[in-house]
């Protein structure tokens, strides 16, 4: 293992199985603490839990292993190499002449064990045969599907529009840029959680940010990473898990206390990070931050979805988490998300290509200031076909602002770079196809729906989300812009 990377995906390769895997790093025939990997090559990266390397005892530790304390546990141990409570973890070289893929053409991964999705972005030749619509010098983005096993341990399988290609790739490691001398870390851990057997469900727990001197203090989060494992991923239950910020702190809730999420969620709006799944997480622009502590969130809630179509009782989520890495040193800008959606949904049986609008009208948008998009990422469930966000400004449409079409929710992040300009018309636009006998509603079930986009943007944004029919509200009220930082969180006389 030579670096983070490395060891975050052997540790996500435990997750789906035994926690305890073990490494090739020993000592045998050595001096104590004398550590070589299986080729006789040195450590240059460890990730030792504290007090390791254990280098004496009965059970003669010259041997390293992984995840003693559970599936979210990356860190290394020592053991006799005798012991057979551990699994174990191999890699294989890359054939001779197998192309690589480079940091630079990597645009982004979302990994939920045992499989990765990545965007590359390379020249046209990659491409099928039959889409040369583009010139071959320009760049595209290739989705593919990365599988982690035999018999295609390091082949990207590409998905185009007139074939089924696989293609092998060695995906080389990038170089790790460097961080602020001050650069912490902190783990939100959410509570364990009995699963319930209703087909889908939600788990909510409120927490107080660790972070020193939070009231005067302002930070910037770098780079957020979700860790999952364990049972609920294992009986394919987890679905996925956000952390929204509250305004304030909530009364009568203690630090990791759970609660119904529909209190908490009610007082905290705001969604502050979501996704985080690649085995590096998320690493933010390098002029960019989300602000915490002095000024901005210091209490959060973190929830989780789960999905349960076979009703499975008994199973328990433990050890989902957030790793927030944070620093003093302020970069350029803010980034915040921005919500838009709608509840008001109703899909006909046996309809297809029905669509849903979410408006965000030009009142709204005055609020929301000159902002930069970076990101939108949509969510929408089993039923969506298509999803995209409108932008219409001075009376002209212009080119969407994201379009997924069609609908794959792994693939639920378009990376984009563009302004937003008060007074512009923004229209969140879902689209289903509904095959079943009934009509499908707005809810949490695998069987209904969700209409939802997060945009990520720099900039002083005044709004937090514009949200067409809110949720839980009867009848079709405007649309409402929902305040942060001691703004109103519903202004009904904006239209």
């Amino acid at each position: 293992i030579t670096g983070e990377f490395e060891n975050e995906f052997v540790r996500q390769l435990a997750a789906s199985g035994e926690s305890k895997i073990w490494l090739g790093a020993n000592s045998r025939g050595r001096n104590d603490g004398d550590y070589v990997w299986t080729d006789g090559g040195a450590l240059t990266y460890t990730s030792w839990q504290h007090g390791q390397p254990r280098t004496t005892g009965n059970d003669n530790p010259d041997c390293t292993f992984m995840g003693y304390l559970g599936h979210a546990d990356d860190k290394w141990y020592t053991a006799g190499c005798g012991w057979t409570a551990a699994r174990y973890a191999c890699s294989r070289p890359v054939a001779p002449g197998t192309p690589t893929v480079s940091a630079a053409e990597m645009l982004r991964t979302t990994s939920v064990a045992p499989i990765t999705w990545c965007e590359i972005s390379r020249s046209r030749h990659t491409c099928d045969a039959n889409e040369d619509v583009q010139a071959d010098n320009l760049d595209v983005t290739i989705y593919g599907l990365l599988a982690w096993g035999p018999p295609t341990a390091t082949s990207l399988k590409y998905h185009g529009v007139a074939q089924r290609r696989v293609i092998p790739f060695a995906f080389t490691q990038a170089a790790p840029a460097p961080l602020p001398g001050d650069v912490k870390s902190f783990y939100l851990t959410a509570p364990d959680h009995m699963i319930s057997t209703a087909s889908g469900s939600y788990a909510c727990s409120y927490h107080i940010l660790p972070i020193p001197d939070a009231a005067n203090t302002k930070y910037h989060i770098i780079n957020y990473k979700v860790r999952i494992g364990g049972p609920s991923v294992q009986e394919g239950l987890f679905h996925h898990m956000d952390i929204n910020a509250c305004d304030q702190a909530v009364p009568g809730m203690s630090d990791g206390q759970m609660a119904p999420c529909d209190a908490l969620m009610g007082l905290c709006q705001y969604t502050l990070m979501n996704g985080g799944y690649g085995p590096s997480g998320t690493d933010l622009p390098p002029d960019a931050g989300i602000p915490i502590g002095k000024g901005s969130t210091l209490y959060v809630v973190m929830s989780r979805h789960f999905y349960n179509p076979a009703n499975k009782a008994g199973v328990i989520d433990t050890g989902s988490s957030y790793r927030l890495t944070y620093t003093q040193q302020l970069r350029q800008n803010d980034m915040s998300q921005i919500t838009l959606g709608t509840d008001h949904i109703v899909v006909p049986p046996n309809t297809f290509g029905h669509v849903v609008s979410a408006h965000c009208s030009e009142r709204c948008t005055q609020r929301l200031g000159s902002v930069r998009v970076r990101s939108v990422s949509f969510h929408m469930h089993g039923h969506g076909s298509r999803a995209r966000v409108r932008v219409v400004r001075n009376g002209a449409e212009l080119e969407p602002l994201a379009d997924i079409d069609p609908w794959d929710q792994s693939q639920a992040t378009r990376q984009v770079s563009r302004d937003l300009l008060p007074g512009d018309k923004l229209f969140l636009e879902c689209v289903y196809d509904n095959g079943l006998s009934k009509t499908l509603g707005y809810g949490d079930n695998i069987d209904d729906e969700m209409c939802f986009a997060f945009m990520v943007v720099l900039g002083q944004s005044r709004i937090s989300s514009c949200l067409d029919f809110p949720v839980g509200l009867p009848g079709s009220p405007p649309a409402a812009c929902n305040g942060y930082h001691h703004l109103p969180q519903c202004n009904w006389n904006i239209p």
